[in-house]
């Protein structure tokens, strides 16, 4: 059973870390950040990404729509970062171009088939999704299947975007 614990960021702030607990001894290998301040008014909060990063493989979960954003994420340590299923298909290739590292929300399945068609391999999702791929996140309840992760704690009101 794969699983990994999602993080939020609000306000410039990091939340969801268990009282008790500071980031470095927190379980597993691998982090969800949920970053509001990204999602919801195109403030990323990089400074944070990069502080995560120094214990954990992180997937950003911040819905960039340019092709600079996804970079900047990825200068400030994501291992991976989830794109808005909505922007165009010109700038989804280029982001392709730059780096396969890239997380599709399975909102609409005619754009998760141009994103696979674009190389395009990992998604995240709240239900199981069809088609191929390697990696689906799966946010939704557990479904404990092979090449899904399930993702702990994830914000409910963001499953809109999946």
């Amino acid at each position: 059973m794969l699983n990994i614990r999602c993080l939020k960021i609000r306000n410039h702030a990091l939340e969801g870390i268990p009282p008790g607990q500071s980031l470095e001894t927190l379980d597993g290998d691998q982090i969800m950040i949920c970053d509001y301040d990204g999602i919801f008014r195109g403030s990323y909060n990089f400074k944070i990404y990069n502080r995560v990063a120094k214990f954990f493989e992180v997937v950003a979960f911040n819905l960039v729509r340019r092709e600079y954003d996804y970079v900047d994420s990825l200068v400030s340590g994501a291992s991976r970062v989830v794109v808005d299923s909505a922007m165009a298909a010109p700038i989804l290739g280029k982001i392709m171009e730059i780096s396969s590292d890239v997380v599709f929300p399975y909102a609409d399945a005619g754009m998760a088939e141009t994103f696979r068609s674009m190389g395009g391999h990992d998604f995240i999702a709240s239900r199981q999704i069809s088609g191929p791929f390697e990696i689906c996140y799966n946010a939704g309840p557990a479904l404990h299947l092979d090449r899904y992760i399930d993702v702990l704690d994830f914000p409910e009101d963001l499953l809109s975007f999946l």
